[in-house]
Order: structure tokens, then C-alpha cells, then sequence
């Protein structure tokens, strides 16, 4: 029965560094690139003839976990030696060997170290991985509540369980162990992050084209792609869902396996304080 320590899960809101006007100013400089450089050569539109239609100010979610497998075991092996044709018989460690196929077999028992650290951070949305790694010297704000204030989030697609899947891989037993000296299989960072983004709509009235584009709230960064999501922004967040993570949950990093969760003592004292 395997047990996995899982650390304190934390949700954090990145507080934007670019204003609205910013923002807008960025995506006004861009208008002219947002619908393709053929479109602008064959039609060239006039300044006023692409505008910026609709904004919104969100928070998009992001995943950023560490996962760590350590394994010291021992396996019986045999090795197979070559000689040469003439050798009728090997000593070795007073043991004697007679060859076969012109190689003999010494039994051996090996001891083995498996010690290996994965660092994940995916897209919250499409769990595509991506170098997030660029957001975690910015200020962060802890999310203590259920409800953000005055946060537009954009709910998760991706929940925990994938997310510890992703960062443990699927190696989760130590290789052709005969003997398992010590086993550590630990997540010792799960937590989701939300990072500001300006979406704005743009309109070309007279071809009746419309597309979106996107400032990164924090770095400024221009994307000539985007969405808006309206309606599906929240305030609210359902920790018990984003950080689902029980036996059963577990079952899909080993399908059949048992495991046992072990929460980190930190989370463990909040949950009996009756604090969430």
C-alpha cells in the first residue's frame, strides 16, 4: 500500500502591475496587427475603421506543482560475461563457472537509488504545459475565503488530481524491486494561481470582422489571440472541488493501486481547527 505526502495546497491571486489604460493603450498600438497581415495589406484599413469594441478584466488560472519519487532497493540480476572460445572454466570469488554460448552467468544482487524531482505548471484551462515559472517572483495575494472580492476568475478546467498525476508521472514503484529499502513518493508544492489579463474585442465594421486580443496584466505582454468568457466569471471558489483529492481521486495516477493519502501535518491541524 503505497503513501504519498501530499503538502499545503494555497491559491494566490497575482495583483495586476498594468492598468486598464495601459492596457488599452498597448492593445490601440496593435489594432492594425490583430486581424492578420494579409487582411491589412489587401484592405488596408483606415484608423477609425477598427475599433475596440468590448474589454474585460479577468484572473486566469494556472497550476504550479512539485512532485518527488525516491527509491533505495535491491534486485537480484544476472550478468552475462563473455569469454573467449578457449576458457573451459571461470573462478570467481571461489565459485566456479562453466561457459555457455561462450558467456557464463553470475548471479548478483544490485542496490539501486531512484531519486528524481518534476516541476509542472500548466494552462488551469486547456492543461497544456506551459513556462509559468516567469509569475512567481510577482507579489502574490493568499486566498484565505471562499469569494474574491472584486475578481473576475475564470473558473479551472483542470483539477488537483491531474495535476498530482502530471507531477508524479507513472513510475510510482521502484523498478523490478526485489527489496524496497525506503520509499518517498511526495508532492511538496500543488497550488493554483491566478494571473490578470485584459481581453479586448475588436470590430471591423465594414468587412464584418471580429477578434479578440489579450494584455498580460503583470508583464505587459501583447497576445494577438484571446477570449472573453462573460458570463462564466466568478467570485466564488469551491476549494473542495479545485483540490479533490481523496483515494479515489488518486486511483487514476495508479489505476487498481491502493493509495494512501498522507496530508501534510500544516493542513491536517487547519481541517481539525474547522478553518478552511
Amino acid at each position: 500500500m503505497m503513501e504519498i505526502t501530499l503538502a499545503e495546497q494555497g491559491i494566490f491571486l497575482l495583483p495586476a502591475r498594468v492598468t486598464l489604460e495601459q492596457a488599452r493603450e498597448r492593445a490601440l498600438e496593435q489594432k492594425f496587427n490583430v486581424f492578420g497581415t494579409v487582411s491589412r495589406l489587401l484592405a488596408r484599413p483606415k484608423a477609425e475603421e477598427i475599433q475596440i469594441s468590448l474589454s474585460e478584466f479577468r484572473y486566469n488560472p494556472f497550476w504550479h506543482a512539485v512532485g518527488r519519487k525516491r527509491f533505495r532497493f535491491q534486485r537480484r540480476v544476472q550478468y552475462q560475461v563473455p569469454v573467449t572460445a578457449h576458457v573451459r572454466s571461470v573462478e570467481v570469488a571461489g565459485q566456479t563457472y562453466t561457459p555457455s554460448g561462450g558467456k557464463i552467468t553470475l548471479p548478483a544482487q544490485e542496490d539501486c537509488l531512484m531519486d528524481e524531482r518534476n516541476e509542472v505548471f500548466l494552462d488551469g484551462l486547456t492543461g497544456e504545459v506551459k513556462d509559468f515559472s516567469g509569475y512567481l517572483p510577482f507579489d502574490r495575494q493568499a486566498v484565505e475565503g471562499e469569494t474574491v472580492p472584486d475578481a473576475a476568475l475564470v473558473p479551472p478546467e483542470i483539477r488537483a488530481a491531474e495535476v498530482v498525476r502530471r507531477a508524479l508521472g507513472d513510475v510510482l514503484h521502484p523498478p523490478s524491486a526485489d527489496r524496497v529499502l525506503e520509499e518517498v513518493v511526495a508532492v511538496d508544492a500543488l497550488n493554483l494561481y491566478y494571473r490578470p489579463v485584459y481581453a479586448f474585442e475588436y470590430t471591423w465594421e465594414s468587412k464584418g470582422k471580429r477578434t479578440v486580443a489579450e494584455v498580460d496584466g503583470l508583464t505587459g505582454e501583447f497576445r494577438a489571440a484571446g477570449s472573453l468568457f462573460g458570463k462564466k466569471l466568478r467570485q466564488v471558489l469551491n476549494r473542495d472541488v479545485l483540490f479533490d483529492i481523496g483515494g479515489e481521486t488518486l486511483n487514476l495516477v495508479v489505476p487498481g493501486g491502493a493509495i494512501v493519502l498522507k496530508l501534510s501535518k500544516a493542513i491536517a491541524d487547519r481541517r481539525k481547527g474547522g478553518a478552511r
